[in-house]
């Protein structure tokens, strides 16, 4: 019976050091210019993934690095991005407001997102059990446990152990939609 080939040490197959056999990096300048380009389109960074043909998790990979460090060609990649972002949205923000002038509904949809709970439009929703009844539900506000005994925390643990959830569907009524 003869023995596989073993593999020689790493000294005798690369006396220099190991190589860097992977694969080349595809975080170069001509690419992150083309991914950075597409962000200034105002393009999702997914999608300007899928434009300049980089898979997302290497994206996320090159981000990771970049928060990493301090200094570098990742961080600068970072920052401009950041940036590029930013710059997309204020611009958008500007032609939004722009548009307050000569259409109320984009005044409305504006202060709407901007200060939700001044002018945001409530949502109703309709909960219901899985035969379809309607189902009540009281507001309540946050419980305060810190007042309760171990003794007390113990045994509300053994009873939300023993509830059954309920599934709910949950239905949003097209009237209740901002107008057009």
């Amino acid at each position: 019976m003869t023995r596989p080939p073993q593999p020689r040490p790493l000294r005798q197959r690369y006396p220099d050091g190991p190589r860097n056999t992977g694969r080349p990096t595809k975080f170069t300048p001509e690419m992150t210019a083309r991914f950075l380009a597409v962000i200034a389109q105002g393009n999702w960074r997914t999608t300007a993934c899928s434009v300049v043909g980089i898979n997302k998790v290497t994206l996320w990979q090159w981000l990771q690095k970049a928060k990493a460090e301090t200094a570098g060609p990742y961080r600068d990649f970072l920052d401009e991005l950041v940036r590029l972002e930013g710059q997309v949205e204020a611009k958008v923000v500007e032609n939004w407001v722009t548009a307050t002038r000569t259409d109320w509904r984009a005044g409305q949809a504006f202060l709407a997102l901007r200060w939700t709970r001044r002018w945001g439009q409530p949502t109703k929703v309709e909960l219901s059990t899985p035969d379809g009844k309607p189902l009540q539900v009281e507001h309540t506000h946050a419980l305060d446990l810190s007042r309760l005994s171990d003794a007390d925390l113990l045994q509300l643990r053994e009873i939300a152990q023993r509830a059954q959830p309920v599934p709910l569907q949950v239905t949003v009524h097209e009237a209740d939609a901002l107008p057009d």
